[in-house]
């Protein structure tokens, strides 16, 4: 699939469909587009550059790649997974609810799982939309902090001393 965007997708990380992808990446002659990094002691160097954060998770625990992102203020986009991507970008929302299309919520965007084009889409809304952009990257860095030690173990007291 060939986007009309001018932009360039780095992927960092290694898995077992690595070579099946540089295959496609060599058919599709996208070569100057799309690099695959490989695994980064240091991921930052690459996301403090980057303008926006694609996260297309069919499945995840907790992603800890989104609040890195965010840490890094960058507006994220990212797959309507199970466990993680809403509880992030989208607390006050039910968490069993599934997004069918592409929902703006308060921190990001959530796309459906699997859908090329509605992916593609929110890629391209934020890449046209500087206020939508900025409205993201404003709020990154903020919610990151929601998840900072201190204020995890707070909550777990709170949590404690409530059924003490």
């Amino acid at each position: 699939y060939k986007s009309n965007l001018e932009a360039n997708l780095w992927i960092i990380g290694d898995g077992e469909l690595k070579n099946n992808l540089q295959l496609i990446i060599d058919n599709l002659k996208l070569n100057d587009e799309v690099k695959l990094l490989g695994r980064q002691k240091n991921p930052y160097k690459f996301l403090s550059i980057a303008d926006c954060f694609v996260f297309s998770s069919n499945h995840e625990g907790f992603p800890n790649v989104l609040l890195e992102a965010l840490a890094c203020g960058l507006p994220v986009i990212s797959t309507d997974c199970s466990s993680g991507p809403r509880e992030i970008l989208a607390p006050n929302t039910n968490f069993l609810d599934k997004t069918q299309d592409i929902e703006l919520t308060e921190y990001g965007i959530l796309t459906s799982i699997g859908d090329i084009n509605k992916m593609s889409r929110a890629m391209k809304m934020i890449y046209e939309n500087k206020n939508l952009r900025n409205q993201y990257m404003k709020k990154a860095k903020n919610r990151a902090k929601d998840y900072k030690l201190d204020t995890i173990i707070g909550q777990w007291e709170d949590v404690i001393n409530e059924r003490n």
